[in-house]
């Protein structure tokens, strides 16, 4: 009975130990192209805006917002709903750079627009479809900051959900080979030779997306680098 517990004892140790192993299988979200607007509320509330801390780099689902079903949603002007997220601007006595980033999750982009605000709520500007242009896999779009402008609101892009569309992506290694030749010359003394081989593999991956209005969302604020602050 004692070496049928010894048994069970090692067959539970090796499943914990698999299991601790095991990696979470990658995101992948269904593409939001509908959903009810009856939700979604007639303006954007400031209430709970996400402070951005200025010089904090992106840092993967750290600073993430996701884009989903329990998002907070908008009634825009022309009756058409928005899944919409506010963030806070950091004070700063010399403008920085704001970047707005999506990245797909599974076969969902989310594609977005974005209004900037004063502390009053007022839009002081818009950023619109044309601001955003792809980083290899990404969508972004770069801005300045200026005095007074307090509130950034991200909101999806109704015009745009719905387009399918393809990516290729191009990856490619590059392997180091070294060979050591050994030599005995007739005086018994021995020399090596080494030289070194590269080789380089990869391939084409095919990606398929849909503009949706949830996805996966970054916004940094970055410090622009002048003679006085380097």
């Amino acid at each position: 009975m004692s070496g049928l517990k010894s048994k069970l004892a090692a067959v539970a140790a090796v499943s914990t130990l698999l299991a601790g192993c095991a990696h979470d299988p990658p995101r992948s979200f269904l593409p939001l192209i509908a959903f009810n607007p009856n939700y979604c509320l007639p303006s954007v509330s400031l209430q709970e805006a996400t402070p951005i801390t200025l010089g904090e780099p992106e840092m993967g689902t750290k600073n993430e917002t996701v884009f989903d079903e329990s998002s907070p949603c908008v009634r825009q002007g022309d009756g058409t709903p928005a899944i919409y997220h506010v963030f806070s601007l950091p004070p700063a006595d010399q403008s920085y750079l704001i970047t707005v980033r999506t990245t797909p999750v599974g076969p969902a982009y989310l594609v977005v627009t974005a209004d900037v605000l004063a502390a009053d709520g007022t839009v002081t500007r818009q950023v619109d479809a044309k601001a955003f242009s792809f980083h290899g896999t990404s969508l972004s779009a770069l801005l300045r900051s200026r005095q007074g402008e307090q509130y950034l609101v991200v909101k999806s892009d109704p015009s745009r959900v719905g387009f399918a569309f393809d990516q290729i992506s191009e990856a490619s290694l590059l392997y180091a080979t070294t060979t050591t030749t050994i030599s005995t010359g007739k005086n018994g003394k021995t020399t090596a030779y080494s030289s070194t081989g590269y080789t380089q593999a990869g391939g084409s991956f095919d990606h398929n997306f849909v503009f949706s209005h949830n996805g996966s969302l970054h916004v940094t604020a970055t410090p622009i680098l002048t003679d006085a602050n380097r």
